[in-house]
């Protein structure tokens, strides 16, 4: 790649400083986002053509890495670290829909200020993208299986309004002929297959009615090519004992190593629980959600490390949308699909991850139509959209491999950018291989 010609050869790393962990947790998770080669400064004279610093503090000590002062930018003067760090470590209460990733916004005014400072200095701005294969979002399709059954003349099947020509019908299927209105799991893996897209399917380790379906179920999904992922009882958000024997009783079930967990009704306590997930060696959460609200609870429609004292090793998946939100809010209806437009719409803005989970129960065409339409309609946008439809543990493994593989990015000084060779090797799938982006003279 030739980009104009220098006179010296220069690296594109980025420097970073901060001896606080919390506002290191909140750099290295900025930085790591938005995809820039980064290294943290200790000793040595090593220049950057860019350092940042978390305080005015440290300005000082960032002078001997740069060649010039405009080269150090005080994140605390370009972001609100603060306000960051009490969303990415779950402190932050919301009693309203969250649909502003308030976190993302903030990397943003970040990029502008590095960009700023390698442009100045004739430099390009070599970083990662945020999903393979030059996709603008990544789709994350999931499925809590609260029921392996669900009762056809459920109040919210009305939605408030008892409707004799629906409810004669499915009072006769449910009540006398034991029909199961509410399992639809075949007809749901068959309806993502129409699309060529594979979800996620959280499942309990204990149901009380119809218990002999777990096996069939997880059956099913794994001959989909979905994923098997545990959706955790109640205790086991703080209880590591308990969160294990599930993990250990759905792994005998499936043959397959559970990654990933969504807590029921979800249950969580932060940092405890992802202190919790990571011991118990999962690699990502599905849990910090609102039932009541849409939109992002950590500000962030990114794969983010939530943060306890320090930044943890496990990967929150930031679920944004939820049927069983839209359905106790009477959403339904047009509104319904025009609720998923409302979020999908913030996601294809930031390049973000759009974790949606919609149950099992109401993805039958009897009951709620509706729903099954919407879920439909959102199948047929994003798959014509450069979108890519991943399961769970296929969007945190691109993430996690993109975090940690080192651009190690150089200005030759006939002009060209060498990487690191380690980008060469596939990642994900053999079609996912790594690409740079490259801003020159401030311009993508």
């Amino acid at each position: 790649m030739r980009i104009g010609v220098s006179k010296i050869e220069s690296f594109l790393t980025v420097g970073l400083m901060s001896d606080d962990d919390r506002r290191s947790a909140v750099l290295e998770e900025m930085i790591s986002q938005l995809g820039l080669d980064y290294e943290w400064i200790s000793n040595g004279d090593i220049k950057y053509p860019a350092v940042i610093i978390d305080t005015v503090a440290r300005f000082e000590s960032a002078r001997r890495h740069v060649d010039s002062d405009d080269a150090i930018v005080v994140a605390e003067k370009v972001c609100d670290i603060k306000s960051i760090y009490s969303l990415l470590s779950g402190m932050r209460q919301h009693t309203h829909d969250a649909i502003t990733p308030v976190v993302n916004i903030e990397e943003r005014k970040l990029m502008d200020i590095i960009r700023a400072v390698f442009t100045r200095q004739g430099l390009p701005l070599v970083y990662k993208p945020l999903w393979p294969g030059g996709h603008d979002i990544c789709v994350v399709l999931t499925h809590d299986v609260d029921w392996l059954a669900y009762n056809g003349m459920h109040r919210v099947v009305f939605h408030g309004s008892l409707d004799f020509r629906r409810a004669l019908p499915l009072a006769f299927k449910s009540l006398l002929r034991g029909t199961n209105l509410g399992w639809n799991i075949p007809e749901l893996t068959e309806l993502e297959n129409k699309y060529n897209t594979k979800s996620t399917f959280f499942f309990k380790t204990r149901y009380d009615t119809n218990s002999e379906l777990l096996a069939k179920s997880i059956g099913i999904v794994k001959e989909s090519g979905s994923e098997v992922a545990l959706h955790a009882s109640y205790d086991s958000h703080v209880s590591g004992g308990s969160l294990s024997r599930q993990i250990e009783f759905l792994e005998s079930i499936s043959g397959k190593e559970i990654k990933g967990v969504r807590h029921h009704i979800l249950k969580t306590k932060p940092p405890d629980t992802w202190k919790i997930e990571a011991a118990e060696g999962l690699s990502y959460d599905a849990t910090f959600a609102y039932n009541r609200f849409f939109g992002f609870r950590a500000g962030s429609c990114l794969p983010y490390h939530p943060f306890g004292e320090i930044r943890l090793p496990i990967i929150e998946l930031p679920t944004s949308f939820m049927d069983w939100t839209a359905l106790h809010r009477n959403i339904r209806g047009e509104k319904f699909f025009r609720s998923i437009e409302q979020v999908l719409d913030v996601v294809n803005e930031y390049g973000g991850v759009f974790v949606v989970n919609f149950h099992n129960t109401y993805m039958n065409g009897e009951t709620f139509p509706d729903v099954v339409s919407a879920y439909e309609r959102f199948l047929q946008k994003v798959t014509t959209q450069n979108s890519w439809v991943a399961t769970a543990s296929q969007c945190v493994e691109w993430w996690s491999t993109r975090e940690s593989t080192p651009l190690r990015a150089k200005l030759n000084r006939d002009g060209t950018i060498e990487v690191g060779t380690a980008l060469l090797t596939p990642l994900v799938e053999s079609t996912h291989r790594f690409q740079v982006n490259v801003v020159r003279n401030g311009q993508d």
